[in-house]
């Protein structure tokens, strides 16, 4: 036991020791050590069948009730507690270094030179006919949701290349991105609002079977920029179509571009009025999509319609903004709006750099 809380209270001070650190630190801690354990957990999933982190977190509760069960009966109290606590410090403190320090990295705009000012209304008009350029160049014979699972398992994987390669352009070195995703029980997410997600400590993405094929890709990408070690929401969605219009696997160009351009519209319509000329070129845009996009957007506002849970999905929605504003996330939830401005910026910036995603 001695051993254990001393275990415990070297975790917690490590844990605090860097979410308190300056810049530097944890940027440092990020592009070194890190990468060492997103390889292993990256590893760790290419060898497992199912998920890893459910497993573990199923083995940890299972863990805890026998610890408890097995207590004297006039020590369960007391045990329960230790146990309890020490799990918790031992999660929490973990959590700052597997996953936690990513929040306090470089952000992305900077990494990319791009201006502090961000976007204005030109350049997200001009991403979003590039993006609408891609969708009719890269356009399907037939909708990503007629998908099978080997398909899209094999979409999948080609993208986890194309986020690697993304990220060795921006950070110089080379992460291993695990080769695909573990599939949740349809409405598992989507009930609350959410397509995926990238459970911490173990770096592994999850996406919502129930998403059909294009929107079931473009969020298998944004999860596994996650695993490249890219924390906040607006940073890992603007990369993460970045890497997708980089890529050289057609269904996944596709559909980066198709999801890139409802995130780019939604950019224009939060800085312009209803009737503004710009909304109407992006109304316009996306009603003369190639007919296969067409039913790739019914399939997915199909899908949004039958699991979406308002009452959960508002739930989860303050939890979440909570916990971003925890780890100096100051927009919250918001923060996956800016994600538009940064795509537009860095693609506004293509005639003076060369980047994969410029051709």
């Amino acid at each position: 036991m001695r051993f254990a809380l001393f275990g415990f209270f070297g975790v917690v001070v490590l844990a605090v020791a860097s979410s308190l650190a300056p810049t530097p630190v944890p940027e440092a801690w990020v592009r070194v050590v890190l990468p060492v354990w997103a390889s292993f957990t990256a590893r760790l999933f290419e060898v497992s069948p199912v998920s890893v982190t459910l497993v573990a977190a199923g083995a940890i509760v299972l863990a805890l009730i026998v610890g408890i069960a097995w207590a004297p009966r006039g020590r369960r109290v007391r045990r329960s507690f230790v146990l309890l606590v020490g799990t918790t410090a031992v999660l929490g403190g973990s959590f700052v270094l597997t996953w936690g320090s990513a929040y306090h990295r470089l952000t992305l705009a900077r990494a990319l030179d791009l201006p502090p000012e961000g976007a204005d209304l030109r350049m997200l008009e001009a991403a979003f006919d590039r993006l609408l350029h891609d969708v009719h160049d890269h356009a399907p014979e037939r909708p990503l949701h007629t998908f099978d699972a080997r398909e899209r398992a094999d979409a999948a994987r080609n993208a986890a290349r194309c986020v690697a390669d993304a990220d060795e352009v921006i950070v110089g070195r080379r992460i291993a991105v695990p080769g695909g995703v573990r599939e949740l029980p349809a409405g598992a997410l989507l009930r609350a609002g959410y397509g995926g997600i990238a459970l911490p400590w173990l770096l592994e993405p999850h996406v919502d079977a129930g998403l059909p094929g294009a929107a079931w890709l473009a969020v298998a990408i944004h999860e596994l920029t996650h695993t490249a070690l890219w924390a906040r929401e607006a940073d890992t969605e603007a990369l993460s179509l970045l890497a997708g219009l980089a890529c050289d696997d057609r269904d996944v160009r596709y559909a980066t571009a198709l999801h890139g351009a409802a995130v780019v519209g939604a950019a224009i319509a939060t800085i312009t009025e209803p009737g503004h000329t710009a909304r109407m070129r992006v109304s316009q845009g996306l009603a003369d999509m190639p007919e296969v996009a067409r039913a790739d957007r019914r399939a997915l506002a199909t899908s949004v319609a039958h699991f979406h849970h308002s009452a959960t999905a508002d739930s989860v929605g303050r939890v979440y903004d909570a916990y971003l504003r925890s780890q100096g996330v100051e927009a919250g939830i918001a923060d996956y709006a800016l994600a538009g401005g940064i795509l537009a910026s860095a693609l506004a910036a293509c005639p003076t750099v060369r980047r994969p995603w410029c051709d």
